[in-house]
């Protein structure tokens, strides 16, 4: 936790563009700054990412066993599982985000992690409509979607400005010698011709981005699981948590895979399946079909209620 706290500081010196903070930071401790490069490319450097998705319940480590008891699991907690059971068995990180496995990944996510938070939210007798669990399950997920797809367009504005300005910052020097900085802005022409690049770079390096995308949502959107005391189910975070590192592996895509939840009242078509009824028209989505991309090709079937 403290060399988190530590890194975090370093980032938001490095985010507030100023070379003086950065600067400032690393006068006050000098050792301490090295440091914290060490470890953090330390901790990159063992970061291989994403074998088959596993269910939720096989997840079994010393420390959660011995806190079965305690009146809270963290999201954290369960961040941490799934990142040292996934460290045990390192593949190749770019064979791990292609399009087909991710689609696998997504289908077994609706027949494991979704399941089991359905019955763990019918355990906690808050919500007692099946529907109602079924569109706040839906919910949750388009709104990891929706966050991821902002993060990643952010995270390739990043990319680009540290391409063409290492430091965040642009230098100019006047008549008398003095520097003066300012906030990088990338023209127009400089940005279309690295964009490319700028994809490769995001797609290749993109899983090590999902802890830190996990913190974002938690942040953004944490308090309604406090709130409701969602954040002491295992399998409602561990849900979270997946749909969180697959639409972020969706969203860094070239071009980015696409979930679409039809409209209520369309009729239904051959990308869907249907749920526990029959009907021609869609009355809720269950879970939203996956596509390639805009306008692409159809990876996985949705599944709505009809009526």
């Amino acid at each position: 936790p403290h060399l988190q706290t530590d890194i975090m500081r370093l980032l938001e010196a490095a985010q507030s563009r100023h070379l003086r903070e950065v600067l400032k930071y690393k006068a006050d401790g000098e050792e301490k700054f090295h440091h914290l490069l060490k470890e953090y490319n330390h901790f990159l450097q063992k970061q291989t990412f994403l074998p088959d998705t596993h269910r939720y319940d096989q997840v079994q480590s010393d420390d959660v066993k011995s806190s079965e008891n305690k009146t809270s699991v963290s999201f954290s907690t369960i961040g941490e599982e799934i990142w040292r059971d996934n460290f045990e068995s390192p593949i190749n990180p770019m064979e791990a985000i292609s399009p087909d496995k991710i689609a696998e990944s997504y289908k077994e996510l609706y027949h494991n992690e979704w399941s089991a938070a359905y019955k763990a939210l019918q355990k906690t007798g808050m919500i007692v409509m099946e529907e109602e669990i079924v569109k706040k399950l839906s919910t949750i997920l388009h709104l990891v979607y929706e966050l991821c797809r902002d993060e990643a367009k952010k995270h390739r504005s990043k990319i680009m400005e540290t391409l063409v300005y290492p430091l965040g910052v642009s230098a100019t020097i006047d008549e008398d010698g003095h520097s003066h900085f300012q906030q990088a802005h990338v023209d127009p022409e400089t940005d279309r011709k690295l964009q490319p690049e700028v994809h490769r770079i995001q797609h290749e390096t993109g899983v090590y981005a999902v802890p830190a995308v996990q913190e974002i949502f938690w942040h953004k959107h944490g308090g309604g699981f406090m709130e409701t005391g969602w954040d002491k189910s295992k399998e409602i975070m561990a849900y979270v948590e997946s749909c969180v590192r697959l639409c972020w592996l969706f969203s860094i895509q070239d071009p980015p895979m696409k979930l679409s939840w039809p409209e209520e009242g369309s009729e239904i078509n051959e990308h869907v399946k249907v749920y526990t009824k029959h009907g021609k028209r869609v009355h809720y989505t269950v879970w939203p079909a996956l596509y390639l991309h805009e306008n692409g090709a159809l990876l996985s079937k949705g599944v709505v209620q009809p009526y």
